[in-house]
């Protein structure tokens, strides 16, 4: 959905218009100008019970220590719900007082509540962590540094706009249930992320903070260049960010080696790409075909070929797109403003602002899924054709086939471990930001089946599950 924001003017019901801008402005301003503000947090508490578990975890708290946490933590938030319903309060008064300002003042009245609230927010917060502190031992203030990182990555990490610049490494490597060994042997890259990362974040968030102002002023005085200006400032920023993972990915990726390294990335691309690295429509078709009882062998082995085929082609119309949303995601604020300003001005509604190169490598890689689902079926007759995934009747096998995005199956392919290991070699993508590098953070769709990553544009290096 666009949102538009109409110059604040007496003659509105600026009442309403206040308090929606003071609890509701975020999603304006992120539309308008194209990102976020710092106003998504003002309402948004810095602590909440599960941080519980950081807190444990990083400082090293006794059993004994918990249930003062958790009173520390209740008076928290009693303060700031009360301070939340103090500033609805002011805000609710605001109505009887802008009949007749003009925009310029409305912005003031608006912004002296935000301001003061904003204020009352870091003194709640500085006051939680005083009285946290004065909970801990000697030996557990020095990992008070330790603390304040993991909240950060906790806090501020899933707060991005670019591909890639959410993801959490140490998720990642956790999740591969590495040997103590292979974790020694990555232990100082990690070490050396959580202070980059750390740093990377701090500076972004700073920079989100200081825009704060600019943005309130550009949305009171229609000026979308200095909005946008404000919003690619913190851009850099973004990118800062989404370097630090893809250096560090990289670092893991050759550090592990081998197959376990290709792993790594495939979970990385995974979580840092989920619209390109995710379940295609066609290799449900072919493992459905690979099934059909009693498929002649000489058919079997054409599908065969023709999956092996696909393969690359996949994974290569992949790339391609990953490329395109790398390059154009930064440029996202000022294409969204542009179209917003085009549409206040009367011109052609633009209902996405994606860019043409990023259309274009979606079509191409639709184009390649079209050609080999034609391909598949050609090879098929009527009746082979009823067994693959929502067909039904053989004149519904183009219009089902196109319908097949996403879906998965748990349909077996009898693709051998030898078939897959005479697939044609192709290069891995590089974690570094370099040409194979790409894009929004999100976990992708896990595959279900066999072969389903090769097909969805996995590294040719990555180990494939063998068909029973």
């Amino acid at each position: 959905m666009i949102y538009r924001l109409q110059p604040l003017r007496s003659t509105l019901a600026v009442g309403f218009t206040a308090i929606a801008l003071a609890f509701g402005f975020t999603p304006t301003a992120q539309a308008q100008f194209g990102g976020r503000s710092s106003l998504a947090n003002s309402f948004v508490p810095d602590f909440t019970a599960r941080d519980l578990v950081v807190f444990i975890d990083s400082l090293g708290l006794e059993e004994w220590q918990r249930p003062v946490i958790e009173v520390l933590l209740d008076d928290y938030t009693t303060g700031f719900n009360n301070g939340v319903e103090s500033v609805r309060t002011e805000m609710a008064t605001l109505k009887d007082k802008v009949a007749g300002v003009d925009a310029n003042a409305v912005m003031s009245l608006i912004t002296g509540p935000m301001e003061k609230w904003q204020a009352q927010k870091r003194v709640l917060r500085d006051d939680f962590l005083t009285n946290l502190k004065s909970q801990l031992s000697d030996q557990q203030l020095e990992q008070w540094p330790r603390l304040e990182r993991a909240l950060r990555r906790e806090k501020s990490l899933p707060a991005a706009e670019l591909s890639g610049e959410a993801v959490n490494l140490f998720g990642v490597v956790r999740d591969l249930q590495l040997a103590p060994l292979q974790i020694d042997s990555i232990q100082p890259m990690l070490d050396q992320y959580e202070l980059t990362l750390d740093a990377a974040l701090a500076a972004r968030d700073a920079a989100i903070e200081a825009a704060s102002k600019d943005l309130m002023q550009a949305m009171s005085a229609n000026d979308p260049e200095r909005g946008i200006a404000a919003q690619e400032g913190i851009m850099v920023k973004r990118i800062a960010v989404r370097t630090v993972q893809e250096n560090t990915a990289s670092q893991i990726k050759d550090g592990l080696g081998g197959d376990l390294g290709n792993q790594f990335e495939l979970k990385v691309l995974e979580r840092a790409f989920p619209q390109v690295f995710r379940p295609d429509p066609v290799t449900p078709l072919f493992e459905s075909a690979l099934a059909i009882p009693d498929l002649a062998p000489e058919k079997k082995i054409s599908v065969d070929s023709l999956f092996l085929e696909y393969v690359p082609q996949n994974f290569g119309a992949n790339m391609t797109l990953m490329q395109a949303m790398r390059l154009s995601e930064p440029q996202e604020p000022r294409r969204r403003t542009e179209a917003i300003q085009a549409r206040k001005q009367g011109g052609a509604v633009v209902r996405s602002p994606e860019a043409e190169s990023v259309a274009s490598a979606r079509d191409a890689r639709e184009a390649v899924w079209e050609k080999y689902r034609n391909k598949l079926y050609a090879l098929l007759n009527d009746e082979e054709r009823e067994n693959l995934p929502g067909i039904g009747k053989p004149d519904q096998a183009e219009a089902a086939g196109k319908s097949q995005s996403g879906r998965s199956s748990s349909t077996s392919s009898s693709l051998s471990a030898n078939d897959r290991a005479s697939a044609p070699k192709h290069g891995n993508p590089s974690m570094a930001g370099k040409e194979g590098k790409e894009t929004v953070g999100e976990k992708a769709s896990r595959s279900t089946g066999t072969d389903r990553g090769a097909a969805r544009g996995v590294p040719s290096g990555v180990p494939r599950q063998s068909a029973d």
